[in-house]
């Protein structure tokens, strides 16, 4: 039996013999698939990650994680071990709620950076409730760059990085699924098609209230 150092050795070994295999696989609350990530896509995301946070941490510097449930935890678990920063996961915090765990973990592990999803960067009461740390924050999500880390960390103003990105996407306000798109180009400019909007009703379903 083959033995790894780490569990980022074991993934860069399943990118390079299994790419297109599926590493992880995502159920919604009533055990319906909503996501699924290779162990290519996740491994090339979680290195682009990793160049990031080089670029902004120190090994053995820590950083939060605060995702709602999916894939984009698992992208910035693995980009943590590979640019060896400590990653701490953190519950999200409920708005307008002061009883909870985040005020401890912050004084407790002093994080130089958080981690979380396009979502949840925008949202006010978090960037509040956190205003008084001196961390920065990034932005996980899983397009994925076909290169390596070393390539990421001599790349210079004016290279470009192409990109894959899932033919349908599901966009989220606050966390909650609202509507699901295709990426294209709009008047020259990126953007989502609409293909099927995300009644309250279905969000109710599949939470399993109905």
């Amino acid at each position: 039996m083959e033995m790894f150092s780490s569990l980022v050795a074991l993934l860069a070994r399943r990118a390079e013999s299994q790419p297109d295999e599926r590493a992880y696989v995502f159920l919604g609350d009533r055990g319906a698939e909503e996501a699924t990530i290779t162990f290519r896509q996740l491994h090339n995301a979680a290195l682009a990650l990793a160049a990031r946070l080089a670029k902004i941490t120190r090994p053995g510097d820590r950083a939060i994680l605060v995702f709602p449930p999916g894939l984009e935890f698992l992208v910035a678990f693995f980009g943590c071990q590979i640019a060896r920063v400590i990653a701490v996961p953190m519950m999200v915090p409920r708005r307008q709620s002061a009883r909870d765990s985040s005020a401890g973990i912050m004084a407790n592990c002093e994080p130089a950076v958080a981690l979380t999803s396009p979502a949840f960067a925008v949202r006010t009461d978090l960037q509040a409730r956190f205003s008084n740390q001196r961390m920065q924050w990034l932005t996980v999500d899983l397009a994925e760059i076909g290169t390596t880390f070393e390539k990421i960390l001599n790349m210079r103003a004016g290279d470009v990085l192409p990109i894959n990105v899932p033919e349908l996407v599901t966009a989220k306000v606050d966390g909650v699924p609202v509507m699901e798109c295709g990426y294209g180009i709009f008047n020259g400019q990126y953007a989502l098609r609409v293909q099927k909007m995300i009644s309250a009703t279905d969000t109710m379903k599949e939470g399993g209230y109905e």
